[in-house]
């Protein structure tokens, strides 16, 4: 059962999209006859429009269709702009929406030859196996104009697909096979073996695999599991419980966490509220992250417990404080030269090229 936080979450994003749907068709709410699933999202969409006109606001969608709204009212208007603009090139062309090819036609009125497509269709970096399964995944989406993408790189390595149990599973097995092609094969470079995922939500499983398999790795656009604050105070407590004498641990949580809120305290989450430029209570709110977090690392020990058959501290203490690397801001650190296995979203990866691809949370 979901959280009714993430179920209010998943309704505005439903309504969200809606609503984008229905202007990038070109329709206004008024244009709609909503079918019974779709009638509170379509009153909302109605109200919504309302609000956005009286407040003088309008959305990304609705630059487009106020734009394609006014030249088909406005003939000389659109003429004029016709004229002014000799030519129209389109990126991404396989993306257009209906509301943004309604708006080419109307910019194209009148012109010799209006519709020229130039398909890019050879690839540069990928080999023949990997574009033969991006064209067959890419011919299921029949709203797409066609295209066969080809390339002058020529390969017999096949792409390998494998089911896992969970998330752990997962993250496990690819770290083993990581291990294995490494020891097999020294020259082969961590740097150039790249693990991607859609969201950094999905790290944590693959910091701790890769750890746990004593693979050195780096991970952008994110702070790493083990250098956040929060977990960072709750091994100088595991570190004290081993070690009384560890001092730094002491020093790091003598005061975490603070033993009471006054006037001071509350002083500060006004400051630093003020300063985020948000609530007292969403300022707050991000201290439930830090615990979510602090469940992680839990179920990071157990994990570790259970695959070690070990209830050693010392011995898992041992193991995370190999991982003393930092997290990057999303770029390559050309400046660190320790081979590393390369962690991103995809999203982050774009324009990056490695010889060994693992794309985790399909």
């Amino acid at each position: 059962k979901k959280p009714e936080n993430n179920i209010c979450t998943d309704k505005a994003k439903s309504i969200v999209d809606y609503i984008n749907k229905c202007k990038e068709e070109g329709k206004r709410s008024s244009n709609i006859i909503a079918k019974n699933e779709n009638r509170y999202k379509h009153l909302i969409y109605t109200k919504y429009g309302k609000y956005v006109h009286k407040e003088n606001k309008v959305d990304f969608s609705e630059l487009l269709l106020l734009t394609r709204e006014l030249f088909e009212k406005e003939i000389n208007l659109r003429i004029d702009y016709s004229k002014k603009i000799q030519l129209i090139i389109v990126d991404e062309f396989q993306d257009t929406s209906t509301l943004q090819m309604d708006w080419l036609k109307v910019m194209m009125i009148k012109r010799e030859n209006p519709e020229h497509i130039i398909k890019l269709e050879q690839n540069y970096r990928s080999t023949n196996i990997i574009l033969e399964a991006v064209n067959a995944v890419i011919a299921h989406n029949h709203s797409r104009l066609g295209k066969n993408l080809w390339t002058e790189i020529k390969t017999r390595e096949q792409i390998k697909l494998c089911q896992a149990i969970n998330t752990t599973d997962e993250a496990q097995h690819i770290a083993t096979v990581i291990r294995d092609f490494h020891q097999c094969d020294p020259e082969i470079s961590l740097s150039q073996i790249a693990i991607r995922y859609r969201t950094n939500a999905q790290s944590h499983e693959f910091e701790q695999a890769l750890m746990n398999s004593s693979i050195k790795y780096r991970i952008y656009g994110k702070i790493k599991f083990y250098q956040r604050t929060e977990i960072k105070n709750a091994l100088a407590y595991v570190h004290l419980i081993q070690n009384e004498n560890d001092n730094d641990a002491f020093r790091r949580i003598i005061n975490f966490p603070p033993h009471s809120i006054g006037k001071t305290t509350l002083n500060k989450i006004g400051n630093g509220a003020k300063g985020k430029h948000c609530s007292l209570f969403q300022y707050k709110k991000k201290e439930v992250e830090r615990l979510k977090n602090l469940n992680e690392l839990s179920d990071a020990m157990k994990q570790f417990s259970q695959l070690y058959n070990t209830n050693d501290l010392t011995q898992y203490l041992s193991i995370i404080t190999l991982d003393t690397t930092n997290a990057t801001d999303g770029k390559l650190d050309t400046t660190d030269e320790t081979e590393r296995v390369q962690i991103m979203t995809i999203h982050c990866a774009k324009g990056l090229e490695f010889h060994y691809v693992f794309i985790a949370g399909l």
